[in-house]
């Protein structure tokens, strides 16, 4: 009778060890959260630019090009330079704002005037 319950301590460990790293072996990935940019904005190909957590992202953009501003936050920005030679209006998550670049390149301070405390850069190049 010894000898049953020896065996029996010796495989519950296994059986258990086994069960367990079976578990954890299905077969969906662990999802990796998004990219924020950094600063809770993102910028994708093709000159879309999302704000997000009321940060803008690393705006860069070529001479002239049309750039498509998307709001994921709940309230209103715009886009506006500091020395007032450009403003994309208001816009909000129900409908993209757009704003031309510049033509010059260079680096622009730009802020937004709905919300004071929201400052960024674009840069033309």
């Amino acid at each position: 009778m010894n000898t049953r319950r020896l065996v029996r301590v010796r495989v519950l460990p296994l059986l258990v060890v086994g069960l367990l790293g079976a578990a954890g072996c299905g077969s969906s990935p662990t999802p990796t959260p998004p990219a924020t940019g950094g600063a809770g904005a993102s910028a994708s190909a093709g000159g879309e630019f999302t704000i997000k957590a009321y940060k803008f992202p690393a705006f860069t953009a070529s001479p002239g090009q049309e750039l498509t501003l998307v709001d994921g936050d709940s309230e209103p920005h715009t886009v506006t330079a500091d020395d007032g030679s450009f403003d994309s209006g208001s816009f909000d998550n129900t409908a993209p704002g757009t704003l031309v670049a510049p033509t010059k390149p260079g680096t622009y301070a730009v802020h937004c005037t709905v919300h004071p405390s929201m400052h960024g850069t674009l840069t033309v190049a």
